[in-house]
């Protein structure tokens, strides 16, 4: 339960914040400040970031930023269903973990889920190919920290989900891409 608590008050603190940007909060002083500092430090070493952070550069998407809101203040409902998409994707994201607990007779929650499975994706961002390992670990880790799931079924747990969320999406694509390319060609 606490576990499912701090989810939620995070999906309330992120509804808020983004209700104070669509309903018009002045955000340009600050995002100018950030961008002249970058501009002073990182800009120094790097072109790019010098090109990015100029005045003009910033206040150009400034104005594109505050379009969108003008497009979301003109439909709210667009918000709304994005959250909603958003909510049931991460539930579908998790929905291999929670079957493969059940055919495990041990289940785990679905809020365990919405933590566990994002945090240990965290771990794509480490340099293994394909996060081959580090993930799978990260989560079974999760898996046993949270619930009482012994690690032999957490590990199964972890391989399920990653088998069906990763490595049988690239076996799809590159099915799919070979039948495309072998059509064209």
């Amino acid at each position: 339960m606490p576990v499912a608590g701090v989810f939620g008050l995070l999906v309330l603190a992120w509804v808020a914040v983004l209700g104070a940007f669509v309903s018009g909060v002045d955000i340009d002083r600050v995002v100018l400040g950030v961008a002249s500092f970058l501009r002073r430090t990182l800009g120094r070493v790097s072109t790019t970031v010098a090109r990015k952070t100029e005045s003009d550069a910033v206040q150009r998407g400034l104005r594109e930023f505050d379009d969108a809101r003008g497009l979301i203040r003109n439909d709210p409902t667009r918000v709304v269903g994005a959250i909603g998409w958003a909510v049931l994707g991460m539930a579908l994201f998790t929905l291999p973990a929670i079957t493969t607990a059940n055919a495990l007779s041990t289940p785990i929650p679905l809020a365990i889920g919405f933590v566990a499975i994002p945090v240990s994706d965290l771990l794509n961002a480490l340099p293994v190919p394909g996060g081959l390992g580090g993930v799978e670990v990260a989560m079974a880790g999760v898996f046993v920290a949270l619930t009482s799931v012994d690690v032999a079924a957490a590990a199964v747990i972890a391989f399920c989900v990653r088998l069906c969320t990763y490595w049988f999406l690239l076996l799809l694509s590159g099915t799919g891409t070979t039948l495309l390319s072998a059509r064209s060609a």
